[in-house]
Formats: C-alpha cells, sequence, structure tokens
C-alpha cells in the first residue's frame, strides 16, 4: 500500500487517457480525461451500505496478487 489505509478522505489525481482498459478490449482509446481516485476503508463503505437500508447477505473479496491486500471486493445485500 502506498497510501494510509486509515486516511480515507485521501484522494490522487491524475490523468486516464483509458490504456490499461484499452489494452484489454483491443486497443483503439484516444482519450485523455482528468480522473480523481477516492480511497475508502471497506467498513465505510459496508456501513453506509447497511446505513442506506440494505442488509448485507454475502461479500467476497478478491486479492492484489502481489500484496495479499483486498484489491476489490462485491457487496450482496437486499433493501429492508
Amino acid at each position: 500500500m502506498t497510501k494510509n489505509y486509515n486516511a480515507p478522505s485521501t484522494e490522487a489525481y491524475d490523468r486516464f487517457d483509458g490504456t490499461p482498459l484499452a489494452d484489454r478490449q483491443g486497443g483503439g482509446w484516444s482519450v485523455d480525461l482528468p480522473s480523481a481516485e477516492h480511497f475508502w476503508r471497506i467498513s465505510d463503505i459496508l456501513n453506509a451500505v447497511c446505513g442506506a437500508g440494505f442488509k448485507i447477505t454475502r461479500v467476497h473479496e478478491l486479492h492484489a496478487s502481489e500484496k495479499q491486500l483486498p484489491g476489490e471486493f462485491s457487496v450482496l445485500a437486499v433493501k429492508l
């Protein structure tokens, strides 16, 4: 990790050229867009889902290959 996990308001600004996605989809992107990344802890996201009136029924995490930290996760929730 390069960011402080306990500082969820950290933002990173960059330029998006579509290259990683374009590489996976066969290329052809020609964009130069500003992008912003917002970093939240998993607990912040799950608490917001619960606070919006959903019941979490399942959570699945995919780990980043090199650091064994959560890289992506999905949540199945039902509106109460």
